[in-house]
């Protein structure tokens, strides 16, 4: 009788490890055919289930990219309309202005002076809050983290001076790549203004 006990306990054991052995050759094998269908942030332990772990890189800065997209869509859109502002009403208020032609161009200059002092200290505002707040990067090198220095550092990303002794981190660098583009297609704005300007009134008394 015991005998007969005993050679029962030894099949179970061995019916339970073949078990055992198919099912984690199915679980591997289903694993490994249909690996392109498990989302690679979720771990599968040897227990067989699939816990959530931690997002990838790639993941995680979806949604700075989305914040930052946004970020650069209303700077561009906000120097834009305060450069078109200038532009308009300068000819807008001129030939109210009892000058000569001449003074216009002047006066001209002066106001497109104006307008890129004013975009470049847009910028600078925002790289001054980008800077102190959390995730959006910093800045490193000759920075001391005050509004001057975030100035400096935007008349010389928005002229393509690009002097490099401020080294931005994070996601400022799109935000100062994107400032050299739109103060280079501001710039050619103004050459192309001014220059129909002077072909209009420069020979005019």
């Amino acid at each position: 009788m015991t005998e007969s006990c005993e050679d029962v306990t030894s099949v179970a054991l061995v019916s339970t490890c073949c078990l055992t052995l198919q099912g984690e050759t199915s679980q591997h094998r289903l694993l490994r055919t249909s690996r392109w269908r498990v989302p690679r942030f979720l771990d599968a332990p040897q227990n067989g289930y699939a816990t959530a772990g931690p997002l990838p890189e790639d993941r995680q800065a979806l949604p700075e990219m989305i914040k930052t997209f946004f970020l650069l869509s209303a700077v561009i859109a906000l120097v834009v309309m305060i450069h078109y502002e200038f532009l308009f009403r300068f000819t807008a208020v001129m030939p109210i202005l009892k000058v000569k032609h001449r003074f216009r161009i002047v006066l001209g200059v002066l106001a497109a002076l104006v307008a890129h002092s004013v975009e470049v200290w847009v910028f600078a505002v925002v790289f001054y809050i980008m800077h102190h707040a959390d995730g959006w990067g910093s800045f490193g090198g000759n920075f001391d983290g005050s509004l001057a220095a975030c100035v400096y550092f935007s008349f010389a990303s928005y002229t393509t001076l690009g002097l490099g002794d401020i080294e931005p981190f994070g996601e400022i660098r799109f935000v100062t790549g994107l400032e050299s583009l739109v103060g280079l297609v501001l710039i050619t704005w103004t050459a192309s203004f001014l220059y129909l300007e002077m072909t209009q009134y420069w020979n005019r008394e």
